[in-house]
């Protein structure tokens, strides 16, 4: 009981603390620098290897079929070939529109000096990995004996080598360079003789010397990185675009090998013959195209086959050969034609290959197997890169049409050229994500992303992919070029920004569902 008189006053104190975590609530926010140029789906290139003597016209030619497709060329340009005058003044004309001229690191010598067995094995010693001399080769020459060593490269020509010589890179180089142009070079397994041939220095990366060297690989090798593979800061290894998958009938290795060829005239028929031999231990369907004269009729084949479409003078078979395991077969291919003409063909042994009017490409060749390459980059987002011999683009530009154009509907394509795919991916690797923060402010998520160019000048176009969830929404950020694109499980946001040296740092801010 309360006494009269005495009050008691209860005092309450109430602390409230208010704690602002800068760490969001929300799903992790993670970031990471793009494969391409203004988040390209692919890189596209164009390569023409002028190796031989040719026409100014053809060289006109094929740039004016580049650029009419809305692509970038490279001129892979030998020191024989850049010898020509006619041919001077072509390539001088093409680099002031913008074409790529490369110094060629390889070239071919098919009609004049074959590899003798000193020789050979010559260049096997300074090719040749001796683990690797059995994997997917051919044996050399026509009729090799049992004891023939398998030589790395010589994929299916086997007397049609690529046989790299130091004084015709220094020559091509010399040449160019006298007439204004600056080539691109390699790097490959002559570099010490060809750098002391020009008294130059070795390039530590890309896009880093007087001849702007970018590293390469001749048809031989097979055994260096084009580009340096890297881990992102997510863990996952996101291996550059190689240029050892090249499509490119002379660089690129199949499991299936063409070991011959022999063509013969029996009572008004022409039979052709086509000897497989399948290197893996799987079964395999390989793709074999034959290019038959307009006037072939009566086409008979032992194997599946259909006629795709007429180019021009020639009739486009393609042959679907399957071989089992290990499995040697021999695909023939008949057909009937006028007298008149008479045998008007014959076997190139220097080649390897059948001339005209037939002539044998490389299964991977076949353009549904371009296709279905061009698929298998696209969904890795990497890099087309189609070269091919200036006679052969001049002769089936068809071919060259209809892959830049199937290219193109995969996506966004970034069309350039080797040279600038080199020079991008060398700076590419010096830019990098630094730190990614998510915080709560007013109801918004807000993001900041800071970016490290290491590079000593601004880099333009540069990708950088911000991955949001999927619950995101009302996505916004000061920077002007972004997109968002949705996916069933995240949303990601696609920045092109321009990054000079340092550190820059971006935001952007959603609500969240």
């Amino acid at each position: 009981m309360r006494k009269p008189g005495r009050t008691v006053f209860l005092l309450l104190t109430v602390i409230v603390v208010v704690v602002l975590d800068p760490v969001a609530s929300s799903p992790a926010v993670s970031a990471h620098v793009g494969r391409w140029p203004r988040n390209a789906d692919i890189a596209l290139a164009i390569g023409i290897v002028v190796d031989e003597p040719t026409s100014p016209y053809d060289l006109l030619k094929t740039a004016r079929l580049i650029r009419e497709n809305g692509a970038k060329g490279t001129y892979f340009v030998s020191g024989q070939a850049a010898l020509i005058g006619s041919i001077q003044k072509q390539l001088v004309t093409l680099s002031k529109n913008g074409f790529e001229i490369a110094a060629l690191g390889y070239y071919y010598d098919p009609h004049r000096s074959l590899l003798d067995e000193k020789r050979y094995f010559e260049v096997k010693g300074l090719y040749a990995d001796p683990p690797n001399l059995a994997a997917g080769v051919i044996p050399l020459g026509n009729n090799p004996p049992p004891e023939t060593v398998y030589m790395p490269g010589v994929y299916r020509y086997p007397l049609h080598l690529h046989q790299l010589r130091v004084q015709d890179l220094a020559r091509s180089y010399m040449v160019l360079t006298s007439l204004g142009v600056t080539p691109k070079g390699f790097a490959g397994p002559y570099d010490q003789e060809i750098l002391r041939a020009l008294r130059s220095d070795l390039p530590s990366r890309p896009g880093y010397s007087r001849f702007n060297a970018y590293e390469y690989t001749s048809g031989i090798t097979q055994v260096s990185e084009p580009f340096p593979a890297y881990v992102e800061t997510t863990g996952r290894v996101d291996v550059p675009p190689t240029l050892l998958a090249e499509l490119d009938a002379q660089h690129h290795q199949t499991e299936v090998q063409i070991i011959g060829k022999t063509n013969i005239r029996r009572n008004n028929t022409e039979v052709v013959e086509i000897k497989l031999r399948n290197m893996s231990d799987r079964c395999r369907e390989s793709l074999v195209d034959v290019w038959l004269p307009s006037w072939a009729s009566q086409i008979r084949s032992n194997v599946p086959h259909r006629r795709l479409t007429t180019w021009g003078q020639f009739q486009h078979i393609l042959l679907r050969p399957r071989l089992g395991p290990n499995e040697t077969k021999v695909v023939r291919i008949t057909y009937k034609g006028p007298e008149l003409f008479g045998r008007s063909y014959h076997l190139d042994l220097d080649s390897g290959t059948i001339r005209y009017p037939l002539r044998v490409w490389r299964p991977i060749v076949a353009l549904e197997t371009w296709e279905n390459q061009i698929d298998s980059i696209a969904d890795r987002g990497g890099m087309v890169t189609f070269r091919g011999h200036i006679n052969t683009i001049s002769t089936f530009s068809t071919l060259l049409q209809e892959i830049i154009k199937y290219a193109k509907g995969k996506g966004t394509i970034w069309d350039a050229t080797y040279g600038e795919i080199a020079s991008w991916w060398s700076k590419r690797q010096e830019i990098s994500v630094k730190r990614v923060v998510s915080y709560t402010q007013d109801g918004l998520v807000v993001v900041s992303v800071e970016i490290l160019n290491e590079n000593p000048e601004m880099v333009r176009d540069v990708p950088l992919e911000v991955i949001l969830p999927i619950t995101a929404r009302q996505i916004s950020s000061p920077e002007p070029r972004y997109r968002v694109v949705e996916t069933e499980q995240k949303k990601v946001v696609l920045f092109t920004l321009d990054l000079p040296p340092g550190v820059t740092t971006l935001t952007l801010s959603y609500l969240e569902a």
